[in-house]
């Protein structure tokens, strides 16, 4: 019986990713959901207590690839030396290359189709926990490296957070090819790499 149920929770997200995607949340309908999905409109709050709730599941994926990432480039625990080498352009931008492509559609969900949801203002979220993660990145590099200069303002790594999203933001919106979505990766990794370089003299 559990297994009917996963079954059928997980058909009601898979047409409820298609909808949001051609509605937005705003126009989507709960209604149409439950009856492409095969399920009782009464039934699908047995599911989800609500189209917000549902929403989100939806997206909860690329929302966790998101923060995970985050806590790999700036989690106290990581070294800056080490986010500082040559080799990080490579890395950090083929990273992000397949986490966009793979990622494609929720992405186009959570950026242009949340007006009117929970999710509506997550850019601001993510890029506010974004600023309080590199501030504690630094001050523990600064125990880790006490020549390193550490004396960058909240507001410069607040827009640096904003630039990054606002980046793959637009290279979603343009659906950039994959070698152009590739290049300007990696000239936005050179930048930010020697632009951290340069701001904290290391």
């Amino acid at each position: 019986m559990q297994v009917i149920k996963e079954d059928k929770r997980r058909s009601i997200v898979r047409v409820a990713t298609s909808h949001f995607k051609k509605y937005g949340f705003l126009k989507a309908s709960m209604r149409d959901i439950a009856k492409e999905a095969g399920v009782g409109v009464g039934n699908m709050y047995n599911y989800f207590t609500s189209k917000d709730e549902l929403f989100r599941v939806v997206v909860q994926p690329v929302i966790d690839v998101a923060y995970a990432k985050l806590e790999e480039y700036h989690g106290v625990y990581r070294d800056i030396k080490d986010s500082l080498e040559p080799g990080f352009i490579d890395y950090g931008s083929e990273s992000m290359f397949q986490i966009i492509k793979k990622n494609r559609m929720l992405l186009e969900i959570l950026f242009f189709k949340a007006q009117g949801s929970s999710l509506e203002h997550f850019d601001e979220e993510f890029t506010e926990r974004s600023t309080e993660c590199v501030l504690k990145w630094l001050d523990k590099n600064k125990d880790l490296h006490p020549e390193m200069n550490s004396n960058i303002s909240r507001f410069s790594i607040h827009m640096q957070s904003v630039f990054m999203f606002t980046l793959i933001r637009e290279m979603v919106m343009h659906r950039l090819p994959d070698d152009e979505m590739r290049k300007v990766l990696q000239e936005y990794y050179q930048l930010e790499i020697f632009g951290w370089r340069e701001l904290t003299r290391m």
